[in-house]
């Protein structure tokens, strides 16, 4: 071969290269310090629930504030998982409106979970920042609803376990009656050791 063939056999094969490692990073790599939100998003959601009522879990080491009307409900029976829910005044279905919280296990089939991942149809699972800790996050919005699971991977200095998850699902008519507000909730979240 003679050299220019090779030159030029080198400058593919090196751009080649450059492009899978950079696409790598691209697609895979999220830096750790990542903002989940602005500043300007987060002062105005602490302005917001400034007059909420706070739930602590010290078994768990989390918390998280909850609007004056809502309810938070524990499961000691089946999962020691925290439900919180909209006022009565809100629901208008069958299903309860809240978001769960399972810090152990969610007790059933999860999107994350291995060969799971069509659970959730639609579902794209991105890494993100949660309460300053590194997650998973499907959030799923189609015509018939609007789906988020979370799942904690940074377990360092939490009592969760691996196959923890908080989730919430609603329908659009739901989803305008207390959407903003499970976002804010979602928002004021925060491990406490």
């Amino acid at each position: 071969m003679n050299q220019k063939g090779f030159v030029k056999d080198l400058v593919i094969i090196i751009l080649g290269v450059i492009i899978l490692v950079g696409g790598y990073f691209y697609f895979f790599k999220k830096p750790a310090n990542a903002p989940a939100e602005s500043s300007k998003n987060i002062v105005a959601s602490q302005n917001e629930t400034a007059n909420w009522k706070i739930y602590r879990s010290d078994k768990y080491g989390f918390e998280f504030k909850y609007p004056a009307d809502w309810s938070v409900e524990e499961q000691k029976v089946y999962n020691n998982g925290v439900n919180i829910l909209a006022p009565s005044s809100l629901q208008k279905g069958k299903e309860p409106l809240l978001i769960r919280v399972d810090p152990i296990d969610v007790g059933r089939d999860s999107v994350f979970d291995p060969g799971k991942e069509s659970f959730v149809p639609g579902c794209k699972i991105k890494m993100i920042i949660f309460a300053s800790k590194e997650a998973k996050d499907c959030t799923v919005e189609t015509v018939l609803g609007f789906s988020r699971y979370i799942r904690v991977l940074d377990l360092v200095g939490t009592s969760w376990g691996p196959k923890n998850e908080i989730s919430l699902s609603l329908s659009p008519g739901e989803q305008k009656l207390v959407g903003e507000s499970f976002s804010q909730i979602l928002t004021t979240f925060k491990f406490t050791k």
